[in-house]
């Protein structure tokens, strides 16, 4: 399970929103964010693993903490905070009804493989929910999150309710999001590659690439572009975290 933070430097930014922040700044901030969340890590989560992608991007393998988490909180309803989304086959929901989710279908449904896939995505966005208050606590900075299965996804899904929101995205949801989220979006293809492909099949979204049969992707970008589009397209392509 992979988690992705997306820092909003917001009290760093300059006024005119094209100039760009202070580099020296950013890097400041960014040195604070990742030494609260070592902190965290190493004094309140357990088993949790670290990658710092960049001076805004960090994900974090949290899968114990949520196996642990699941177990102490069981009999229990965790608090649902109005900022954290579970982005569904059908809808975004949030607030009481997410609270209302939790407390019934996923309680109803233990042998169903896609519901307990789901409760433990949510129980990753209470943990993020505590990693982001941590991280307000001792920064002042406010955090976008994404909560997937793999980082492709939790990177997109950090985009999607911005800023401060925590998005929990199953795979149906991705389903859904992805007649939303651009191409350019899609790491890897926010350059001339994907500019090629939006251009030659005159498409835009995330959902039309997926449409497109792969041999044709194939005969225009070649095999190794062609399998990494289909892959991220429909949230497949996973890798390890670089610890």
């Amino acid at each position: 399970m992979a988690r992705q933070a997306n820092a909003e430097l917001e009290i760093f930014t300059k006024p005119n929103d094209w100039e760009k922040p202070d580099g020296k700044t950013v890097r400041y901030a960014s040195w604070e964010i990742v030494d609260a969340l070592k902190e965290y890590c190493d004094t309140y989560a357990f088993g949790v693993l670290m990658e710092c992608s960049s001076c805004d991007e960090v994900y974090l393998d949290i899968t114990e903490e949520v196996t642990q988490r699941m177990s102490l909180l069981k009999d229990e309803n965790p608090l649902i905070e109005s900022r954290t989304f579970l982005e569904g086959t059908l809808a975004k929901i949030g607030g009481a009804d997410l609270k209302a989710r939790m407390e019934r279908k996923y309680r109803m449904n233990h042998f169903d493989r896609n519901l307990l896939e789901e409760e433990r995505l949510v129980y990753g966005g209470i943990v993020v929910q505590d990693i982001n208050n941590h991280l307000f606590r001792k920064t002042k900075l406010k955090a976008s999150a994404g909560i997937a299965t793999n980082k492709l996804v939790a990177k997109l899904a950090c985009g999607i309710n911005k800023p401060n929101g925590i998005t929990i995205c199953t795979s149906s949801g991705l389903a859904r999001l992805s007649e939303e989220i651009k191409i350019s979006s899609i790491p890897g293809f926010g350059g001339k590659t994907g500019e090629h492909i939006q251009k030659f099949f005159g498409i835009q979204k995330m959902n039309q690439l997926a449409a497109i049969p792969f041999d044709e992707l194939e005969e225009e970008v070649g095999l190794e572009k062609a399998f990494e589009a289909h892959s991220k397209c429909h949230g497949l392509y996973d890798e390890v975290l670089h610890i």
